[in-house]
């Protein structure tokens, strides 16, 4: 992976999250679930890496288009460069 994940606080974490959550505007479990997915990965499983998938999925919503995902968008930039000090690119990820 091209990206790895730096030191951070767990409660630094959680309230970018909670604010992510809260800027989704759509309720499907693809949309709001990159946080849980995110939550369960480095907070519960208390993981040094997110997988893959998560990554790809951080990636798109750091750069993405589309009304019902704007105001998320500033989010996930956010969490982005909480976990990795800048926002992940999605052509470096191919996704």
């Amino acid at each position: 992976m091209p990206y790895r994940i730096r030191r951070f606080t767990d409660a630094q974490l959680i309230e970018l999250l909670h604010q992510f959550r809260a800027a989704v505007r759509r309720t499907s479990p693809n949309d709001a679930g990159l946080a849980d997915e995110i939550e369960q990965q480095l907070i519960r499983n208390g993981k040094a890496e997110l997988t893959s998938d998560t990554q790809k999925k951080l990636a798109r919503w750091c750069r993405t288009e589309g009304s019902p995902y704007q105001d998320a968008m500033p989010v996930a930039q956010q969490i982005s460069r909480l976990l990795y000090g800048e926002v992940i690119d999605r052509e470096v990820l191919r996704t």
